[in-house]
């Protein structure tokens, strides 16, 4: 396979949403303003990679093939927020994230060798529905809507994934690789 790429990549893993709870959130109301994500770019990250130059990608898709895990559930229950100083972030939960922790381990430890350092920073696993500014208020927001949030499915492998500009309404996502679970 052949892929034309200019200058650096923005990469991360990822497992992409199940169907029904892209569903869901895609018919969350678009009110407050903010950014929202396009249905077909939800997932869950696993690890983020930031910004790669091209010739590094052979040695990192060769590292994920050896990630081995089992298929398992996830499962998603209700509405959050992440808050900083610059922006909110409405995102949706997962619960019983011991096998995503797991996964997320096993992750690392294959890229570690390439030198990728993802620091002491705690993964916290959860699906991205939107961004604000600091000062939009999403309480009311999130206790109307949270309990129409829940989905299972299952986890049959994850995604290389590689972040661009696109155009509005475009998914902003692209899979440079499926690794399926044994």
């Amino acid at each position: 396979m052949t892929e034309e790429f200019q200058g650096s990549l923005r990469l991360f893993t990822g497992l992409p949403a199940g169907e029904r709870l892209a569903t869901a959130l895609s018919t969350l109301p678009r009110e407050p303003k903010g950014r929202w994500v396009q249905p077909d770019d939800y997932h869950i990250t696993i690890r983020f990679l930031g910004s790669v130059t091209k010739d590094r990608l052979p040695d990192i898709r060769d590292a994920l093939t050896r990630v081995s895990c089992m298929p398992f559930g996830i499962e998603v229950s209700g509405l959050s927020v992440f808050s900083s100083r610059r922006q909110q972030l409405l995102y949706a939960k997962v619960v019983n994230t011991r096998k995503l922790n797991h996964l997320c381990a096993k992750v690392t430890d294959a890229l570690a060798p390439l030198g990728f350092d993802f620091g002491t920073r705690s993964f916290e696993p959860h699906i991205t529905v939107a961004r604000f500014d600091a000062k939009t208020s999403l309480d009311s927001f999130v206790r109307e809507h949270a309990r129409g949030i829940t989905a299972i499915w299952q986890a049959e492998g994850f995604h290389l994934f590689q972040s661009r500009s696109t155009e509005k309404g475009s998914p902003r996502y692209r899979s440079l690789g499926w690794y399926p679970f044994s």
